[in-house]
């Protein structure tokens, strides 16, 4: 099995050099790609050293349209089965990645996420306290348990990539794929991984902006699911 392995990121030159050698230990270049959502920094010239695949998007659009246009070129050719998604940000050990295959494989289920919540200790409370609220609600929208929602670090078949209609293209992107999924029927499983967060990243999520994003994402679902029923 072959799994393009998609990075998405944004000022990120802190990091992405030590992540892109850490996964070149375990996986060629042909099998990463690196989409650059307009970083302002030199984060673009430390992965051009890399010779990996970039996408480089001139001004900054968000996670999820980072990740929808990782997919657009999963799907434009037929050279890998899966998409793994990591975090630039050092969160995701993308030593995990074997790991991520084999229990796809073993469980032959449709998309594998990492579960962080078996070790908050490490998380900052607002971390916590977002990542319950979301995953409480997706699991009230799909009628599915949700262990952790906000997890980037996932394992999809391209048949599920496929049959995936998003439209979001901000950090609730996340939460309408896994939505999508289940709609889709996809058997989901939630693989433990560490909790890991560098005190030194700043992160692009707003509190704000980012939450009602992602209220409007839920009432939208649940204004369909009710209008159908």
């Amino acid at each position: 099995m072959r799994s393009l392995i998609i990075i998405p990121t944004y000022n990120s030159q802190s990091t992405i050099k030590e992540l892109l050698n850490r996964t070149l230990a375990i996986k060629p270049k042909t099998d990463i790609l690196v989409v650059n959502d307009g970083s302002a920094d030199r984060t673009l010239d430390f992965v051009k050293e890399f010779k990996v695949n970039i996408i480089d998007i001139k001004k900054n659009m968000g996670k999820g349209y980072a990740l929808r246009k990782g997919f657009e070129f999963f799907l434009s050719r037929e050279n890998h089965d899966f998409v793994c998604t990591l975090d630039a940000d050092l969160q995701h050990p993308p030593e995990l990645i074997r790991k991520f295959e084999q229990e796809i494989q073993d469980s032959n289920c449709d998309m594998i996420i990492g579960d962080r919540m078996k070790s908050i200790a490490k998380m900052p409370l607002h971390r916590i306290g977002s990542n319950f609220m979301s995953s409480f609600s997706i699991s009230l929208v799909t009628g599915r348990r949700v262990n952790d929602s906000q997890c980037g670090f996932r394992l999809i078949k391209r048949e599920l990539i496929e049959k995936l209609r998003l439209k979001t293209i901000h950090f609730d992107t996340e939460s309408e794929i896994i939505i999508e999924a289940v709609k889709t029927g996809a058997a989901i499983k939630f693989v433990e991984i560490p909790t890991i967060y560098i005190k030194s990243n700043i992160s692009a999520y707003d509190n704000f902006t980012d939450t009602m994003r992602f209220i409007n994402l839920i009432g939208r679902y649940l204004f369909t699911r009710n209008h159908n029923e």
